[in-house]
This record gives structure tokens, sequence and C-alpha cells, in this order.
């Protein structure tokens, strides 16, 4: 991951309500041509940090967006177009 979207995940995710900040980020690399899996791939990396560098409510906030992502989550809160098997 590159210094500028770290700091756009540590500035999301210092919110007092990231999921909004987070999925401003997927909308912004969506419209970059970034496919749902890369995404994916890029929102597991934060995971694996956030994980054991972050608190509880960051794990929480990346994996409730990570779920919007995939298509764990009613249809209308999908952000790509298709359910992503991982």
């Amino acid at each position: 991951m590159d210094s500028k979207l770290k700091e756009r995940f540590k500035k999301a995710l210092d919110e007092e309500n990231p999921e909004d900040d987070l999925v401003q980020i997927i909308l912004d690399l969506k419209s970059e041509g970034w496919t749902q899996e890369k995404v994916y791939s890029l929102f597991s990396e934060a995971l694996e940090y956030y994980s054991e560098h972050g608190t509880e409510y960051q794990d929480d906030s990346l994996r409730d967006t990570m779920d919007r992502i995939v298509g764990w989550c009613s249809e209308d809160q999908w952000l790509f177009d298709k359910y992503l098997p991982t």
C-alpha cells in the first residue's frame, strides 16, 4: 500500500464514524478503475495491519466495510455490482 493510501486509511479510521470515509475511499478507487478484487485485497492488507496495531473499533469498521465490498450485506449496501466469493 502506498503512503497516500496509508494516510487516507489512518485519517478515516481516526474519525468518529470511519465507515463513511472508508466507503469514500472505495468509491474513489472504483472511479480510478480499481476492481472489486483489488479493493478487497487492499482492505485485507489494511485489516491485517489494524488487527495488530489498531483498536477493536478500527478492526470492526474495516470488517463491516469489507462486508459491503464482498456483498455480505443487504444488496442496497453493496459497493460493487456482484457478490465476491472469498
